[in-house]
Protein backbone atom coordinates (compact mmCIF):
# COMPACT_ATOMS: atom_id res chain seq x y z
CA UNK A 1 0.00 0.00 0.00
CA UNK A 2 1.36 3.52 -0.60
CA UNK A 3 1.38 6.23 1.31
CA UNK A 4 0.77 9.69 0.15
CA UNK A 5 3.41 12.60 0.01
CA UNK A 6 1.67 15.75 0.59
CA UNK A 7 4.83 17.35 -0.15
CA UNK A 8 5.53 16.18 -3.86
CA UNK A 9 3.94 17.44 -6.86
CA UNK A 10 3.97 15.20 -10.47
CA UNK A 11 3.83 16.65 -13.71
CA UNK A 12 2.86 14.50 -17.00
CA UNK A 13 3.47 15.42 -20.19
CA UNK A 14 1.21 13.46 -23.12
CA UNK A 15 -0.11 14.11 -26.48
CA UNK A 16 -1.56 10.67 -28.27
CA UNK A 17 0.03 8.69 -25.52
CA UNK A 18 -2.59 6.09 -24.53
CA UNK A 19 -0.82 3.48 -25.82
CA UNK A 20 1.32 3.66 -22.82
CA UNK A 21 0.04 5.83 -20.20
CA UNK A 22 -1.83 4.00 -17.60
CA UNK A 23 1.53 1.95 -17.30
CA UNK A 24 3.42 5.69 -16.51
CA UNK A 25 0.67 6.99 -14.39
CA UNK A 26 0.54 3.52 -12.50
CA UNK A 27 4.51 3.54 -11.77
CA UNK A 28 4.21 7.16 -10.24
CA UNK A 29 1.07 6.34 -8.06
CA UNK A 30 2.05 3.00 -6.85
CA UNK A 31 5.80 3.01 -6.03
CA UNK A 32 5.46 3.15 -2.13
CA UNK A 33 5.44 7.08 -2.03
CA UNK A 34 2.07 8.33 -3.50
CA UNK A 35 2.47 11.82 -4.69
CA UNK A 36 -0.06 14.63 -3.59
CA UNK A 37 -0.96 15.29 -6.72
CA UNK A 38 -0.17 14.25 -10.53
CA UNK A 39 -0.77 17.15 -13.24
CA UNK A 40 -1.05 15.39 -16.24
CA UNK A 41 -0.85 18.41 -19.06
CA UNK A 42 -2.22 16.81 -22.02
CA UNK A 43 -1.56 18.58 -25.33
CA UNK A 44 -3.99 18.38 -27.48
CA UNK A 45 -4.35 14.30 -27.99
CA UNK A 46 -6.85 12.32 -30.56
CA UNK A 47 -7.19 9.36 -28.59
CA UNK A 48 -7.95 8.34 -24.90
CA UNK A 49 -5.08 9.60 -23.63
CA UNK A 50 -7.48 12.05 -21.12
CA UNK A 51 -10.03 9.28 -20.27
CA UNK A 52 -8.01 6.90 -18.75
CA UNK A 53 -5.74 9.59 -17.27
CA UNK A 54 -8.84 10.63 -15.14
CA UNK A 55 -9.05 6.58 -14.18
CA UNK A 56 -6.38 7.25 -12.23
CA UNK A 57 -7.22 8.39 -8.56
CA UNK A 58 -5.20 11.72 -7.53
CA UNK A 59 -4.75 12.80 -11.20
CA UNK A 60 -6.44 15.95 -12.29
CA UNK A 61 -6.00 16.64 -16.24
CA UNK A 62 -5.36 19.68 -17.71
CA UNK A 63 -5.45 20.87 -21.76
CA UNK A 64 -2.29 22.66 -22.35
CA UNK A 65 -3.20 26.03 -23.28
CA UNK A 66 -0.33 26.45 -25.81
CA UNK A 67 2.27 23.76 -27.80
CA UNK A 68 5.23 22.18 -27.59
CA UNK A 69 7.17 20.16 -24.72
CA UNK A 70 8.42 23.31 -23.12
CA UNK A 71 5.01 24.92 -22.15
CA UNK A 72 3.31 22.09 -21.37
CA UNK A 73 6.75 21.83 -18.57
CA UNK A 74 6.15 25.14 -17.97
CA UNK A 75 2.23 24.92 -17.11
CA UNK A 76 2.61 22.35 -15.15
CA UNK A 77 5.37 23.77 -13.11
CA UNK A 78 3.03 26.93 -12.52
CA UNK A 79 0.27 24.57 -11.20
CA UNK A 80 2.42 22.40 -8.96
CA UNK A 81 2.07 23.63 -5.31
CA UNK A 82 3.76 20.74 -3.54
CA UNK A 83 7.70 21.42 -2.27
CA UNK A 84 9.14 19.00 -4.63
CA UNK A 85 8.56 18.70 -8.24
CA UNK A 86 8.87 15.49 -10.44
CA UNK A 87 8.38 14.79 -14.04
CA UNK A 88 7.24 12.22 -16.34
CA UNK A 89 6.54 11.52 -20.12
CA UNK A 90 3.47 9.63 -21.08
CA UNK A 91 5.70 6.37 -22.31
CA UNK A 92 8.40 6.13 -19.42
CA UNK A 93 8.25 4.72 -16.50
CA UNK A 94 9.18 5.13 -12.64
CA UNK A 95 10.79 2.03 -10.76
CA UNK A 96 9.19 1.22 -6.97
CA UNK A 97 11.07 2.95 -4.62
CA UNK A 98 11.84 6.28 -6.83
CA UNK A 99 10.37 9.42 -4.81
CA UNK A 100 10.96 7.48 -1.48
CA UNK A 101 14.66 7.67 -2.59
CA UNK A 102 14.74 10.90 -3.45
CA UNK A 103 12.11 12.51 -0.90
CA UNK A 104 14.96 11.11 1.50
CA UNK A 105 17.82 12.08 -0.16
CA UNK A 106 16.66 15.60 0.05
CA UNK A 107 15.52 15.65 3.37
CA UNK A 108 18.55 14.27 4.69
CA UNK A 109 20.93 16.92 2.24
CA UNK A 110 19.31 20.35 2.59
CA UNK A 111 22.22 21.62 0.48
CA UNK A 112 20.84 19.74 -2.15
CA UNK A 113 18.52 21.37 -4.62
CA UNK A 114 17.52 18.92 -6.59
CA UNK A 115 18.26 14.87 -7.33
CA UNK A 116 18.55 12.92 -10.68
CA UNK A 117 18.59 9.19 -10.93
CA UNK A 118 20.03 6.73 -12.85
CA UNK A 119 18.26 5.18 -16.41
CA UNK A 120 17.56 2.21 -17.84
CA UNK A 121 16.86 2.70 -22.04
CA UNK A 122 14.37 -0.16 -22.47
CA UNK A 123 13.74 -0.97 -26.30
CA UNK A 124 10.03 -1.36 -27.50
CA UNK A 125 9.88 -2.65 -30.49
CA UNK A 126 12.32 -5.11 -32.37
CA UNK A 127 14.81 -2.61 -34.29
CA UNK A 128 16.47 0.59 -32.36
CA UNK A 129 15.33 3.57 -34.40
CA UNK A 130 17.30 6.09 -36.58
CA UNK A 131 19.62 8.10 -34.42
CA UNK A 132 19.36 5.90 -31.14
CA UNK A 133 22.76 5.18 -29.93
CA UNK A 134 21.76 1.32 -29.61
CA UNK A 135 25.01 1.15 -26.15
CA UNK A 136 22.73 2.89 -23.95
CA UNK A 137 20.59 -0.49 -24.02
CA UNK A 138 23.46 -2.24 -22.22
CA UNK A 139 23.74 -0.71 -19.10
CA UNK A 140 22.29 2.04 -16.88
CA UNK A 141 23.41 5.43 -17.20
CA UNK A 142 22.97 8.70 -15.59
CA UNK A 143 20.28 10.23 -16.21
CA UNK A 144 20.15 14.19 -16.17
CA UNK A 145 16.56 14.27 -17.87
CA UNK A 146 13.28 15.58 -16.66
CA UNK A 147 11.77 11.68 -16.30
CA UNK A 148 14.59 10.90 -13.16
CA UNK A 149 14.21 15.01 -11.56
CA UNK A 150 13.28 15.63 -8.31
CA UNK A 151 13.69 19.73 -7.36
CA UNK A 152 12.78 21.73 -4.49
CA UNK A 153 10.29 23.72 -6.61
CA UNK A 154 11.78 27.16 -4.85
CA UNK A 155 15.00 26.04 -6.58
CA UNK A 156 13.31 25.34 -9.61
CA UNK A 157 12.17 29.22 -10.09
CA UNK A 158 15.90 30.33 -9.65
CA UNK A 159 16.41 28.25 -12.57
CA UNK A 160 13.66 29.55 -14.69
CA UNK A 161 10.98 28.59 -17.54
CA UNK A 162 11.80 25.85 -20.08
CA UNK A 163 12.85 27.58 -23.52
CA UNK A 164 9.86 27.14 -25.99
CA UNK A 165 12.19 28.02 -28.87
CA UNK A 166 13.93 25.13 -28.01
CA UNK A 167 11.57 21.95 -29.24
CA UNK A 168 13.28 19.09 -28.27
CA UNK A 169 16.55 20.09 -26.47
CA UNK A 170 14.28 22.75 -24.09
CA UNK A 171 15.63 20.09 -20.95
CA UNK A 172 19.30 20.26 -22.03
CA UNK A 173 19.36 23.89 -21.58
CA UNK A 174 17.38 23.56 -18.39
CA UNK A 175 19.74 21.66 -16.84
CA UNK A 176 22.52 23.42 -18.08
CA UNK A 177 21.49 26.89 -16.66
CA UNK A 178 20.62 25.21 -13.54
CA UNK A 179 24.68 24.25 -13.48
CA UNK A 180 25.66 27.39 -14.45
CA UNK A 181 23.62 29.21 -11.94
CA UNK A 182 25.38 26.82 -8.99
CA UNK A 183 22.37 24.51 -8.47
CA UNK A 184 23.05 21.70 -6.78
CA UNK A 185 21.45 18.41 -8.05
CA UNK A 186 22.88 15.49 -7.19
CA UNK A 187 22.99 12.00 -8.57
CA UNK A 188 21.46 8.69 -7.19
CA UNK A 189 23.46 5.50 -8.96
CA UNK A 190 20.24 3.40 -8.61
CA UNK A 191 18.56 3.19 -11.61
CA UNK A 192 14.88 4.20 -10.99
CA UNK A 193 13.76 4.91 -14.56
CA UNK A 194 12.86 3.23 -17.42
CA UNK A 195 13.17 4.80 -20.61
CA UNK A 196 11.44 3.26 -23.95
CA UNK A 197 12.91 3.79 -26.78
CA UNK A 198 11.25 3.55 -30.07
CA UNK A 199 9.94 5.25 -33.14
CA UNK A 200 7.71 7.63 -31.93
CA UNK A 201 10.27 9.33 -29.35
CA UNK A 202 10.62 12.83 -29.81
CA UNK A 203 13.63 14.08 -30.06
CA UNK A 204 15.01 11.32 -32.31
CA UNK A 205 12.52 12.75 -34.84
CA UNK A 206 13.55 15.92 -34.54
CA UNK A 207 16.15 16.96 -37.53
CA UNK A 208 17.44 20.26 -35.66
CA UNK A 209 18.12 18.70 -32.77
CA UNK A 210 21.58 18.86 -32.86
CA UNK A 211 21.70 23.08 -33.81
CA UNK A 212 19.49 23.55 -30.64
CA UNK A 213 22.31 21.15 -28.33
CA UNK A 214 24.96 23.38 -30.02
CA UNK A 215 22.79 27.18 -29.17
CA UNK A 216 22.13 25.62 -25.49
CA UNK A 217 26.60 25.04 -25.54
CA UNK A 218 26.91 28.46 -26.74
CA UNK A 219 24.73 29.92 -24.77
CA UNK A 220 26.16 28.26 -21.45
CA UNK A 221 29.63 29.33 -22.69
CA UNK A 222 28.47 33.11 -22.77
CA UNK A 223 27.12 33.04 -19.26
CA UNK A 224 30.68 31.36 -18.23
CA UNK A 225 31.90 34.34 -19.96
CA UNK A 226 29.81 36.92 -18.38
CA UNK A 227 30.54 35.99 -15.02
CA UNK A 228 34.50 35.87 -15.73
CA UNK A 229 34.50 32.19 -15.43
Amino acid sequence: MSTVDGTVSVVLIVRDGARYLAEALESIVGGGVRPHEVLVIDGGSSDDSASIARMTPGVTVHAQRSTGIAHAYNEGVAMATGEFVAFCSHDDRWRSGKLAAQVAHLRATPAADGTVTAVQHVLHGDVPPAGFRVELLERAVPGFIMETLLMRRAAMARVGRFDPALATSNDTDWFARARDLGVRIDLLDTPFVDKRVHGSNTSLGDASLNAQLLLTLRRSIARKRAAGH
